[in-house]
């Protein structure tokens, strides 16, 4: 009985030092603090991690992906709302391995090198938003993690269209907004080349990277191909011309 009240001594004094830890980070956003309180709470990721080993990924991996959730825990984590971190970090880090093996299941044709940069890219936004007070730009992130600008938004626009897309979005040109919802069943060539999510993903490894990165923007962002015509600096015809050889190369793979 001594040796339990011990414990329950022991880990109440430890609780006690990590808020103390905490409401001096939140004051002072001290990357030291952050460090400390990372050093006392990893031992979190390791429990977890240790869950999913038998999932054929190596453990240093699942250890690094959990750090990530880890670290976004502690800069989240708010020591004034009463529930002690190990209860807040714990879904988050666990949410962060099973996303990584969410987005590792994938059954269509995806470059290895681009499902690897999504969890790297998912730490520089956390990193950069933490560091900079704000969201960063593509510029700042593609800098971050020592790729080329081309090279993050070929990733994150894989990401997207592995995303499911809402009926309700809508898809906007110059002279022409109307939703999803509305446009199926339309007799719309372009829009038959997007019926299926996995065909796609397949058939985008036949684009050229100019292509994909059209594509995109186009269809995933919205832009006008006057936009992005400015965007290529080249004219809007060219731009109309490079959509049109993009989305003969989807329709002929898909058929």
């Amino acid at each position: 009985m001594r040796s339990a009240r011990l414990k329950a001594k022991k880990k109440t004094k430890t609780n006690n030092n990590l808020t103390l830890l905490f409401q001096k980070y939140q004051l002072k956003n001290s990357k030291k603090i952050e460090t400390e309180i990372f050093k006392q709470t990893c031992y979190l990721v390791e429990i977890i991690a240790r869950k999913y080993v038998d999932r054929g990924v190596h453990i240093d991996d699942l250890l690094q992906i959990g750090n990530l959730g880890l670290v976004k825990a502690i800069r989240r984590y708010d020591a004034g709302v009463g529930v002690q971190f190990a209860t807040y970090a714990t879904p988050t880090i666990e949410g962060e391995i099973k996303r990584y093996f969410r987005d590792r299941s994938w059954d269509v044709s995806v470059p290895r090198r681009i499902t690897e940069l999504h969890p790297k890219i998912d730490y520089a936004y956390e990193s950069l938003s933490h560091q900079l007070q704000r969201h960063p730009t593509n510029e700042e992130l593609a800098d971050y993690l020592g790729i080329s600008l081309d090279e993050l938004i070929e990733a994150k626009s894989v990401k997207s269209l592995y995303n499911s897309i809402s009926l309700d979005t809508t898809y906007t040109d110059d002279d022409y907004s109307d939703s999803l919802h509305h446009m199926i069943g339309k007799n719309d060539p372009e829009l038959e080349t997007f019926i299926a999510r996995k065909t796609v993903l397949n058939a985008l490894n036949e684009l050229t990277r100019r292509e994909r990165l059209l594509i995109y923007y186009r269809y995933y962002q919205g832009l006008s191909q006057r936009a992005l015509a400015d965007r290529f600096k080249v004219s809007q015809m060219q731009i109309s011309r490079l959509e049109r050889k993009a989305l003969g190369k989807l329709k002929k793979h898909i058929n």
